[in-house]
């Protein structure tokens, strides 16, 4: 008879931390997620940014939280780092601005010490 082991709450962040120290760092997500806040506040202003970005980094993956308070630009390069200058030149370019956000993920870090 096979015998079933419930762990604690506890006991299963540990071990997530434990796997997230061996294999991942911040520096390695931050490099391949870039997430900016952003004055750009409308749809049609947004969808001709994405159009100019998706032009000029066809590999990125990028979209807009428009219904967040700080209207959040997310980019993804799957195979790497993210341009941030260029992606910022860019944007200052068409006349908006965005500025890097720091920490996507701040309740996480709370819980789980890097």
């Amino acid at each position: 008879m096979e015998r079933k082991v419930k762990y604690s709450y506890e006991f299963k962040l540990e071990c997530v931390e434990l796997v997230l120290k061996k294999h991942l760092s911040n520096q390695t997500i931050s490099k391949m997620i870039e997430v900016f806040k952003a004055n750009i506040t409308k749809q049609k202003e947004s969808r001709e940014i994405l159009e100019k970005l998706n032009q000029t980094f066809p590999k990125y993956k990028i979209n807009f939280d428009l219904e967040n308070c700080d209207n959040i630009l997310r980019i993804e390069n799957p195979s790497g780092e993210v341009h941030n200058d260029n992606v910022i030149q860019l944007i200052n370019n068409v006349g908006f601005f965005i500025e890097p956000l720091t920490n996507e993920f701040p309740a996480a870090e709370k819980r789980i010490k890097l």
